[in-house]
C-alpha cells in the first residue's frame, strides 16, 4: 500500500475511535445508573475468585 493510503486509513480509524461513548452511565444488565458510591467500585478481581 502507498504511505498516503495508510495514513488516511489510520487517521480515519483514530477519528472513528474518538466518537465512541466516553463513560458508561448505566449498568448493562440492570440499566440502573452508576454512581461513585456503589460498593462494586471497590471490588477487585480477587473478590470474585471462589475459595479453593
Amino acid at each position: 500500500m502507498k504511505p498516503v493510503a495508510i495514513a488516511v486509513l489510520l487517521s480515519s480509524l483514530l477519528v472513528l475511535t474518538a466518537c465512541g461513548e466516553a463513560e458508561v452511565t448505566n449498568y448493562p444488565m440492570s440499566g440502573e445508573p452508576c454512581s461513585p458510591d456503589d460498593p462494586v467500585q471497590t471490588m477487585e478481581a480477587s473478590d470474585c475468585v471462589p475459595p479453593v
